[in-house]
This record gives structure tokens, C-alpha cells and sequence, in this order.
């Protein structure tokens, strides 16, 4: 979509860098909370590492807001989902066909 703009916690925890700033606090706290949700995710499929699971999957994410607002993949492009996909197949023991 024309107007994205990415995630704007991860925005905000990019531009407000002092530590004492509450919007920071905010936008970080977010960002642990989708941690945690992704785990109880990757522990809920079964996969053999959940931390690490949860962590390819978020880097996988903040690099599709980054890659919203700086490519233009056009609509339907199932690159992140493909590519989602085959973290979790791969942390949970299934192959990919």
C-alpha cells in the first residue's frame, strides 16, 4: 500500500533513543510482547528450539516492515509467508514439498 509506513514501535524505538523516554518504553515493550507471543507460538507447534524459532521469525518480520516501506513488492507477493513457512516446517521437523 502506498501509505505504509512500516511498524511504527519499531520506528519509534529507532528514533527515540533516550532510555527515559516513555514512547520508547512503550514501543520496546511491544516489540517483547510479540516475542512472547511468537514462543508460546513456536512451543505450541512443537519446535525444537522455540527461542530460536521466535527469534527468526521476528527478525523475519521487522525485515518485511523494512521492506514495505523501502521495495515495492507488489500485492499477493508471498515471499515473507514462503519464507515463514519454511522456518517453522524446518523448526518443527516437516519438509517442505
Amino acid at each position: 500500500h502506498p501509505k505504509f509506513q512500516g511498524c511504527p514501535f519499531t520506528s519509534a524505538a529507532a528514533e527515540l533513543r533516550d532510555p527515559a523516554n516513555p514512547a520508547r518504553g512503550l514501543a520496546l515493550a511491544h516489540k517483547r510482547m510479540v516475542r512472547d507471543r511468537l514462543r508460546a507460538l513456536a512451543v505450541a507447534a512443537g519446535a525444537a528450539d522455540p527461542d530460536r524459532l521466535c527469534a527468526q521469525l521476528q527478525l523475519l518480520m521487522e525485515g518485511a516492515y523494512a521492506a514495505g516501506r523501502a521495495l515495492d513488492l507488489g500485492p499477493g507477493n508471498d515471499a515473507v509467508a514462503s519464507a515463514a513457512a519454511a522456518l517453522i516446517d524446518g523448526a518443527c521437523g516437516q519438509a517442505r514439498p
